[in-house]
């Protein structure tokens, strides 16, 4: 049975899927159209949680604090219609 605060975090991540979604959708098809692209040189930083399937347990909540490892995005290249891929660097630590 879900309780009320189970029903205003699934309110709260439909907006995020949404725009995860859309987001996702553009990049696919931008590389649809160019096939990969060099991004080395915009800078261009994600933030990974990244952590064992023991410290990742049911009632766990990864911080970026204790869990994140930063990398470089250095190139993406289109799979197919549903996906592409992202080649990284790990970056140097505290470059955020």
């Amino acid at each position: 049975m879900m309780n009320e605060n189970d029903l205003d975090s699934e309110k709260v991540l439909r907006p995020i899927d949404h725009f995860y979604t859309t987001q996702v959708s553009i990049c696919i098809a931008a590389l649809g159209r160019m096939r990969s692209a060099e991004l080395a040189d915009k800078n261009i930083i994600l933030r990974a949680i990244m952590c064992d399937m023991p410290d990742c347990g049911i009632c766990a909540d990864p911080t970026a604090e204790d869990y994140g490892v930063d990398f470089w995005v250095d190139r993406a290249e289109y799979v197919n219609d549903l996906s592409f891929n992202l080649y990284v660097t790990q970056a140097e630590e505290n470059v955020l």
